[in-house]
């Protein structure tokens, strides 16, 4: 998958961290709030509403041009829960990369659409790779049909998918395959994830870090990762929500 393997292994320290990204580090369903189905922080998104990735980045441009979330701080932040948490994530990212660990973003969003909102957050760079499903996926809307990607300026484009970035497959075979291909072991991955179905197929190939609340990953589970990034904690599935001080 050509992702350079993390560096300073020690022992059984997790080196490989799988994010969810709606619900997870996000703090609502983003891609949700962009189809008309549910709100951005605390509002709706005025239409149109968008499904393919394409229209969706362009959306986004346009609400931020607009001054849609200006309140909030734009449609990135308010997608993050406010400037706080916007901070706290970040120092959680920062923290993860001082000690060598790779980080990933799997998504059954679009992956332009988080590469888009991760950007705005200055968040973008600390990822490896963000793998997410196919452009059109998800059907498109009347408005997006007027759209084209071979006539889009180049700052949207920037943010559309590449081959590189496409996975459908369930997200602990991701963490699998990256372990395999450094030689590593599965107590050296963890997939942090909103949805449970996707936490129990995950754990024959990782430890899992299950963000039971779906509201975004938060300061119990922070702790949780950076511990597992300095080999503590106990091996496997960690349920912070239930057991916050258990798994530290």
């Amino acid at each position: 998958m050509n992702i350079d393997a993390p560096t300073q292994i020690e022992g059984k320290a997790v080196r490989l961290f799988v994010f969810d990204f709606d619900q997870t580090l996000s703090a609502c369903h983003v891609f949700k709030a962009l189809v008309g189905a549910g709100p951005l922080g605390l509002r709706r998104l005025r239409p149109p509403h968008t499904k393919t990735e394409l229209g969706q980045v362009m959306r986004i441009f346009k609400s931020d041009q607009s001054g849609e979330f200006q309140a909030e701080g734009g449609f990135a932040v308010a997608a993050f829960g406010g400037r706080d948490r916007v901070e706290k994530i970040r120092a959680l990212l920062e923290d993860l990369k001082a000690v060598g660990a790779v980080l990933v973003v799997c998504t059954r969003g679009l992956r332009g659409t988080v590469c888009k909102v991760l950007s705005d957050l200055d968040m973008l760079t600390y990822f490896s790779q963000v793998y997410g499903v196919p452009p059109n996926h998800y059907g498109s809307d009347l408005y997006e049909q007027t759209l084209n990607t071979n006539t889009v300026e180049p700052h949207v484009a920037s943010f559309l998918s590449d081959n590189q970035g496409i996975f459908l497959h369930d997200k602990g075979r991701l963490a699998a395959q990256l372990l395999q291909d450094w030689g590593l072991e599965k107590e050296h991955a963890v997939l942090i994830e909103d949805d449970s179905d996707e936490i129990n197929l995950a754990k024959p190939f990782c430890r899992t870090l299950w963000v039971r609340e779906a509201k975004g990953i938060d300061e119990h589970h922070c702790r949780t990762l950076r511990a597992m990034a300095a080999g503590r904690g106990r091996f496997g599935s960690c349920c912070p929500g239930l057991f916050p001080l258990l798994h530290a």
